[in-house]
């Protein structure tokens, strides 16, 4: 199962989905996700916003970053496979269930508690959704931008799954 918070708001609008906890040591996301979610007032939102504070449930409850159903990276996983290992079945039905139906995506990733990084706001240069990807790093906030070229050999993460469906995606 996959938990999944959704607020539709009075008016018409795009769809915001946003995902944490692909890794389940990265709590800044899974918290941030809860902060935003009960901030909404639907009343006065245009859209939907549609969110998955823990991506991988078997992580988080291990307090590690890999599921530890398969030992399998979540973040290396994607577009996933329904008769796959564990968190290529996690993927597909993520990928299938709600990410398809993002106008903008948001994969927040944070250092875990292992490590430690600069605040960054990344996103692919590569396809037509490119420049709305990188209007939405600029309005993210993040000190460092990282505009990376599409690279076909490094698959498996949530954003190139969404960029194959021409999705403007970002990664924090």
């Amino acid at each position: 199962s996959i938990p999944v918070l959704a607020a539709r708001g009075a008016r018409p609008g795009k769809t915001l989905v946003t995902t944490a906890g692909v890794h389940g040591d990265e709590y800044e996301g899974m918290e941030a996700i809860h902060r935003t979610f009960e901030a909404l007032d639907p009343s006065s939102m245009a859209g939907t916003f549609v969110a998955v504070p823990v991506v991988t449930l078997p992580a988080y409850w291990m307090a590690c970053r890999v599921n530890p159903l398969d030992a399998r990276n979540m973040a290396r996983v994607f577009p996933g496979s329904t008769d796959g290992s564990a968190s290529e079945r996690l993927a597909a039905r993520l990928l299938d269930r709600v990410l398809r139906h993002a106008s903008l995506y948001i994969d927040l990733h944070s250092a875990g508690r292992g490590s430690h990084w600069v605040t960054l706001c990344g996103f692919s240069n590569h396809g037509r959704q490119a420049e709305t990807a990188r209007a939405a790093a600029k309005c993210f906030g993040a000190p460092v931008i990282w505009e990376h070229p599409h690279d076909p050999e490094a698959g498996g993460r949530t954003l190139s799954a969404t960029n194959d469906l021409c999705i403007p995606s970002l990664y924090t």
